[in-house]
């Protein structure tokens, strides 16, 4: 709610308590559940980064999510798990794109690509499908617009 508010300070102290929560319970109890609450706190710190414009920062926790959605995905192949980590490849797409580091962006979102398509091939379900043309059309837009300049 903070966030939708704009409250970024807010967003950042509650989330930040989320932080310490999900790593707590992810070493007490490690499971797929509390490794992916983890995961998801580091990738929210890392949108409030972003929403900040400290690039480094998002770079760093969207980073430490993605390491989380690997090792979930590995783990714990499932659905959604690897839908965190075509999203986590994503999120840093983003970042290259910040950083104006077209291969890089291209290659990430790639990636994220690959995962989604795979995900639709293994999973099929009206939800894999939209990630998927969802992360079609983003990689389509991106290498449409550097292939055209």
């Amino acid at each position: 709610i903070a966030m939708e508010e704009k409250d970024i300070e807010e967003a950042k102290r509650l989330y930040g308590l989320r932080l310490e929560i999900a790593k707590e319970n992810a070493e007490r109890y490690p499971s797929y559940e509390s490794k992916r609450a983890l995961s998801i706190s580091y990738s929210k710190l890392g949108d409030i980064a972003m929403e900040e414009k400290d690039i480094e920062e998002a770079k760093r926790l969207y980073g430490l999510s993605l390491e989380i959605a690997k090792e979930n995905a590995e783990s714990y192949p499932s659905y959604e798990s690897k839908r965190d980590l075509s999203i986590s490849y994503g999120r840093l797409g983003n970042i290259a794109i910040e950083e104006q580091d077209i291969e890089e962006a291209k290659r990430l979102y790639g990636l994220s690509l690959e995962i989604a398509r795979e995900n639709a091939e293994q999973y099929p379900s009206k939800d894999s499908n939209m990630f998927l043309n969802l992360f079609q059309k983003v990689y389509n837009c991106f290498t449409t617009e550097q292939t055209a300049e």
